[in-house]
């Protein structure tokens, strides 16, 4: 029960809760979307996009970011797609909804055992961001502007297996 939920269930009031429109579990290490940033080309005046996931590494090579990234996104995209096909269509046009996402993160051999989460990169709004995308692009909704609460969280993954899983539930 969500916190609001078991306030007024210990009031005595009876407690709704919001119905659960799909649960999805994606394999895989997620990947984060990276920054975009816009800038106006003084050459040529026109507006331009940097996408900022690929970085010069300290041995001086180049990390191949957007290529992960994108990967990621067609693996979200083809469970998403998977789910649709067993399941129908997720919901009407106007609903609002609520996500709930898990990362489970691979956990680094050099990681101390004494840390319990991961507290390094890759940033937790940049991995939710892309799966918003992800749900958007493989049409299981039509506007990631539908979203209205994001609950989010990154954990190492117990079982040695990384994954993302996902929960939409309508949004009250």
């Amino acid at each position: 029960m969500t916190a609001p939920a078991f306030e007024y269930a210990q009031m005595g009031a009876s407690v709704v809760q919001p119905r659960v429109l799909m649960q999805l579990v994606v394999e895989g290490v997620p990947e984060p979307k990276g920054s975009v940033s816009a800038f106006v080309d003084k050459r040529t005046g026109q507006a331009r996009i940097k996408f900022g996931t690929a970085h010069k590494r300290k041995d001086g090579t180049r990390s191949d970011g957007p290529r992960r990234y994108r990967a990621w996104c067609r693996t979200v995209c083809a469970a998403a797609k998977a789910w649709q096909l067993v399941n129908r269509r997720l919901t009407h046009d106007e609903e609002a909804l609520s996500v709930e996402i898990v990362f489970c993160m691979p956990r680094p051999p050099s990681t101390p055992r004494k840390i319990k989460l991961p507290i390094r990169k890759p940033d937790l709004d940049k991995l939710t961001r892309l799966v918003a995308d992800c749900l958007t692009k493989s049409e299981v909704i039509t506007d990631d502007a539908r979203i209205v609460e994001i609950h989010a969280r990154k954990q190492f993954a117990l079982d040695g297996k990384p994954c993302a899983r996902i929960t939409i539930r309508e949004a009250w």
